[in-house]
């Protein structure tokens, strides 16, 4: 008998179900129907026996308040603490993440999965589970707090990549097990490049530009190789996000080729023509760059916040592109639609001041500097704007405005010290240098003016025309 026994137990090791055989649960009643199976235990008391799910879920209504165990510390999904769910696997979930579970659209999943993003399918890899089921739970929590809740919003996206890295790890380990066993290099695999695509999402909005440009690079490399059916097909948010990262990492050649890809393909919003323009503005390309900003123009919606700052930006590259005439109509409906924007009037002062419309120019910074008087930036324009205009007792009061509200700025007292000379105060106007001079010892130009003014400085005001050469001319802006 014990010989049969033995060859009993040799086939089952030939078979592979030695390990099976070795572990093996003893029968035992289950506490629901009383069948006699090999239990399978609460994953939270471990003490309730079932002989499956059916009857684990038949007993979970009464069982749940006799359950003694804790609920787990911390949420196995965002590992937020306090966990206000137990389901019955065992992996607590916080209320936010059980919510947006129950709220996921039914395709979101697939159907055989258990509903825990926890836990996983026997056939499904562990790097899957994270990536299939855990990171798109977190990134759908971070899209509904991110602008209410900015700190809850970047403790998910941490939780993002920490998952993220973890997946493309696990990965790693079962490429090279798989690759050993069958005797070869091993292959990309599908997890990595979703790992690595979905790890630039979130370090590019944790501000790691580095490292979300390298992972954006890597699992596009790997999607754009990959077999037919087994990835998704590249989007252009992807490629936008790449170019975005690019952007701040002041590759602007890199960002540019990334936007076109971008572009190119379909189903694209307003912000990938918007990053193709940026970076082309980058490369001082301002007419391309105007063209970009236009096709996002197209694309944003009317009545968004964001069609202010797109209109401003083509209207800037028009003008430096030399289109004076649209930058002006551009720069109009910018301020028209956000008349507290300092930078869309300034730019709107300079198009109207080259279409030789100064008077225009002179009206839009007036209206600008009484809305907002702390904009010194505008206020030194219009003084600017009205010394060229020769209007010098204006520009003088628009300069001495700005020194009562910030009497350390050098640059305006320099050129109020030249309005007042333009005035023929002579003594006023050194005051002002000598006051620049005070304030910064190293000022070329209060020292060159104050130099002019001597011997007959004063005859040479008296004619009007002044010597003070150093800033005279077109200075605005």
């Amino acid at each position: 008998m014990a010989l049969k026994a033995s060859k009993s137990l040799k086939a089952s090791l030939q078979a592979g179900r030695g390990a099976e055989l070795a572990q093996e649960t003893p029968l035992k009643p289950c506490d629901v129907c009383h069948a006699t199976c090999k239990p399978k235990h609460c994953g939270r008391c471990g003490k309730r026996a079932y002989c499956g799910v059916a009857c684990q879920k038949a007993d979970w209504a009464s069982h749940k308040a006799r359950c003694q165990t804790t609920r787990p510390a911390r949420c196995a999904v965002c590992a937020a603490p306090e966990t206000a769910t137990a389901p019955p696997c065992g992996h607590g979930l916080c209320a936010a993440c059980d919510a947006a579970l129950a709220s996921a659209p039914a395709v979101a999943r697939v159907a055989s999965r258990p509903r825990c993003p926890a836990c996983r399918d026997p056939e499904q890899p562990a790097a899957g589970a994270i990536l299939e089921d855990e990171v798109p739970l977190l990134l759908r929590r971070y899209g509904a707090v991110a602008a209410r809740r900015p700190a809850e919003g970047r403790r998910l996206l941490e939780r993002v990549a920490a998952r993220c890295h973890t997946a493309l790890a696990v990965d790693a380990v079962e490429s090279a097990r798989d690759a050993k066993v069958a005797g070869r290099a091993a292959a990309p695999r599908r997890y990595e490049a979703l790992g690595r695509l979905e790890l630039g999402k979130a370090l590019l909005g944790l501000g790691d530009f580095k490292g979300a440009a390298a992972a954006l690079e890597r699992g596009l490399a790997l999607q754009r190789a990959a077999a037919g059916g087994t990835l998704p097909p590249q989007s252009a948010l992807l490629w936008t996000n790449l170019a975005r990262a690019r952007l701040e990492l002041r590759d602007y050649a890199g960002a540019a080729d990334a936007a076109k890809t971008a572009v190119s393909l379909p189903g694209g919003a307003w912000q990938t023509p918007y990053t193709l323009g940026s970076a082309l503005d980058k490369l001082e390309r301002y007419g391309e760059a105007a063209a970009a900003y236009g096709a996002a123009l197209e694309k944003v919606g009317a009545r968004d916040a964001e069609r202010t700052n797109v209109l401003f930006n083509r209207g800037r590259c028009l003008r430096l592109a030399g289109d004076r005439r649209g930058a002006a109509a551009c720069l109009k409906q910018a301020v028209d639609r956000s008349p507290e924007d300092g930078a869309a009037a300034s730019e709107l002062a300079l198009a109207l001041e080259a279409l030789g419309d100064a008077p225009g120019a002179v009206d839009v910074l007036r209206s600008r500097v009484a809305r907002d008087p702390s904009d010194l930036g505008a206020a030194y324009n219009l003084g600017a704007l009205l010394s060229d205009g020769g209007d010098h007792a204006g520009a003088a009061e628009v300069f001495s405005t700005i020194l009562w509200r910030d009497p350390g700025d050098v640059q305006t007292r320099v050129r109020l010290g030249l309005e007042r000379a333009r005035l023929g105060d002579v003594d006023a106007a050194r005051a002002c240098w000598r006051k620049a001079l005070e304030l910064d010892p190293g000022c070329l130009e209060a020292r060159t003016n104050l130099s002019l003014v001597s011997g007959d400085g004063e005859a040479a005001c008296a004619s009007g025309t002044p010597r003070f050469g150093v800033l005279d001319g077109p200075s605005i802006f």
